[in-house]
């Protein structure tokens, strides 16, 4: 507990309370102002009146700045649920842009395997008409030794009829001859 003595008014003053002396001096010298501030302000006044007008007007001072307060403690109770509101926003919209960052590297990790995979598509086309355009000349290789073999097919049973025909003229001549024998 503090203690200091005060003039307020031209009149001394003990004051006791919790606060420390430089503070209650604070004090004091407050409402020692605004006595004077009256008086001067209005000669007329006496010493009493300028004490109760001056406690007056400290206390319309102190019901205003209440009301502020209490309006600064709404606003600050409605900022404060703002603030949390916009928190949780937040931690949503972080977890919502892990959630995108995360498919953006599936989606480019996608993108990747269908770049490889239409690679190897190309890759396989190419091979399909290289081997395509191979199997044609070996059907047209196939066609024309088909052609050939029944060519020489057809030379060969050409040739086994002219020798069958020069055998059957040997033996009919072979026969003659024996005949004539």
């Amino acid at each position: 507990m503090s203690s200091v003595i005060v003039k307020i008014n031209g009149i001394e003053y003990n004051l006791k309370g919790q606060e420390d002396e430089k503070y209650m001096k604070s004090v004091a010298e407050y409402v020692n102002t605004k006595i004077m501030e009256l008086l001067d302000k209005n000669p007329k006044l006496n010493q009493p009146s300028a004490t109760v007008l001056a406690a007056i007007n400290i206390s319309d001072e102190l019901y205003k700045r209440d009301m502020e307060y209490e309006v600064l403690a709404e606003k600050y109770k409605s900022i404060k649920k703002e603030n949390e509101q916009l928190k949780n926003e937040i931690l949503e919209l972080n977890q919502a842009k892990d959630i995108i960052d995360e498919l953006k590297k599936e989606t480019e990790r996608q993108k990747l395997e269908g770049q490889e995979i239409e690679k190897e598509y190309k890759d396989l086309r190419d091979k399909n008409k290289v081997l395509f355009n191979r199997n044609k000349e070996i059907s047209q290789q196939l066609h024309n030794y088909k052609y050939k073999v029944l060519d020489l097919e057809k030379k060969y049973m050409d040739i086994q009829f002219k020798l069958a025909s020069e055998k059957g003229k040997d033996n009919l001549l072979l026969k003659n001859k024996n005949k004539l024998k």
